[in-house]
């Protein structure tokens, strides 16, 4: 259940179209094989994360020795190896995770509860040890994330500093943040919150998951859209985004105009992912 719940959440969320500025299924290049493929090549690690998060969850295991840095360097490794070219390390993160944070809630609950599956993410990155921070900064390495490390570097966030100190993934993602989305997702549970409220109102109203998640997305890019295209967000949303005819081409005009421009926000599509986790496990369809 884990495991397909996991896929199908990463496969909706890059699928679902139009999103201006990011991957979907109209898009063009290979920005989204390489995105679906990330997580794909992940597939043996999801299944590891879902173990882990059932043993920590029974108390077969602590927390410190899930090994879910381990479980991020494999996942980077995997889609390396699988694409032959640099992969999505916010994929494998995701991944990871929404792994062990879905599996984790359902053993304690029995039950999928999409405000447990928060805690556990919230829980994965609090409660990693120091090893995990290395292993992470490994996988940055890997995949070729220097822009990353340096911003990491800049805030003394090393290898060096990790056992000295005690640091661990959460003390590196509350600092990737300010450049990458989903980091913050899994240190703060408000934002996670607010988009997965958007796409149950949306999905009671159409009960279409493809115009759910797409509202969603809009949210999260309503306020980092640079302003000489908000008028162009605001008559998309006006015609009612992807419930009608004249809202999907609004939405189509702004995505030509933002890679015109090369203006890029795929970014973005991990959150949808990790929030469409217990979603997708709930049975949510498109």
């Amino acid at each position: 259940m884990v495991e397909r719940a996991v896929l199908e959440a990463f496969y909706l969320s890059a699928t679902s179209y139009v999103k201006p500025g990011a991957v979907h299924r109209l898009t063009t290049g290979k920005d989204l094989d390489r995105f679906i493929l990330s997580s794909i090549a992940a597939l043996p690690v999801i299944c590891r994360a879902a173990e882990a998060g059932r043993d920590v969850a029974k108390g077969r295991r602590g927390m410190p020795d899930a090994g879910i840095g381990s479980m991020i360097l494999d996942a980077a490794r995997s889609a390396y190896a699988w694409l032959g070219s640099h992969p999505l390390i916010d994929v494998a993160v995701a991944a990871v995770h929404a792994s062990f944070a879905l599996s984790y809630s359902y053993a304690r609950r029995g039950e999928v509860d999409p405000g447990e599956y928060r805690s556990a993410l919230g829980f994965s990155a609090r409660s990693s040890s120091s090893e995990d921070l290395v292993r992470f900064l490994e996988a940055l390495k890997t995949v070729g994330e220097f822009r990353l490390l340096d911003i990491l570097e800049e805030r003394r966030i090393t290898v060096s500093r990790a056992s000295l100190e005690n640091l661990n993934l959460v003390d590196a993602y509350r600092v990737l943040a300010e450049a990458r989305p989903i980091y913050g997702a899994l240190t703060s549970s408000k934002t996670l919150s607010a988009v997965e409220s958007r796409i149950m109102e949306e999905y009671k109203k159409h009960r279409d998951m493809n115009v759910s998640v797409v509202n969603a997305y809009v949210g999260l890019l309503a306020p980092r859209l640079p302003n000489k295209y908000s008028k162009m967000l605001e008559r998309a949303v006006g015609l009612g985004l992807m419930t009608t005819r004249d809202g999907a081409r609004a939405l189509l005009e702004l995505d030509r105009r933002l890679r015109m421009d090369g203006v890029d926000f795929t970014n973005l599509i991990p959150v949808l992912a990790v929030v469409l986790v217990p979603l997708t496990a709930m049975g949510y369809k498109l």
